[in-house]
């Protein structure tokens, strides 16, 4: 909250420095309209032309996030402790995680971890899990690991809050 309240006034403080300003999601746009008389709406590029699904059937869950990012952690702990409980294996692939979130994870027996995987590895993961689960509670900007995971992945689940129109232009186009 704090982290959020120092943020908010800087930026109020840097925008007036900027000739224009290039947002990458309609939220964004909005909230930076407000600051800013010059915004643009930048829809985000992805790599993606074609469905790269694989077919059969996938044997565990995946979840992949930025790990030393606290909310990222936050929800990819807690559907990996889901997945404990109901004892489905489940592979989480993270980005820079702290020991803590190591041993936290580690502690969980049917978890694997994938730690800076390499982008040849991430879509070997995407494409060999049954179900890749998106899973956050920060709306703000574009989960660009989402449209991976929508051309990639055999099932997606995805909280509808993350699920915008926005997105279903920029997968359509």
């Amino acid at each position: 909250l704090r982290e959020s309240r120092k943020l908010r006034r800087a930026e109020r403080k840097l925008v007036k420095f900027a000739n224009g300003l290039c947002a990458i999601s309609q939220n964004d746009h909005d909230y930076f309209a407000r600051l800013h008389p010059n915004v643009a709406l930048l829809r985000p590029f992805h790599p993606y032309e074609d469905m790269k699904v694989v077919t059969g059937e996938g044997d565990y869950v995946l979840l992949q996030g930025d790990l030393s990012i606290e909310d990222n952690f936050r929800s990819v702990y807690h559907v990996a402790e889901l997945c404990h409980r109901l004892d489905i294996p489940c592979k989480v692939a993270g980005r820079s995680p702290d020991l803590r979130a190591v041993r936290q994870l580690a502690d969980l027996p049917n978890i694997e971890l994938h730690l800076d995987v390499a982008e040849d590895e991430m879509m070997r993961l995407m494409q060999n899990a049954q179900i890749h689960v998106i899973h956050s509670s920060i709306t703000s900007g574009f989960k660009l690991k989402l449209v991976s995971a929508l051309f990639t992945a055999r099932h997606v689940v995805a909280r509808r809050i993350l699920v915008s129109k926005p997105l279903r232009e920029v997968v359509h186009t």
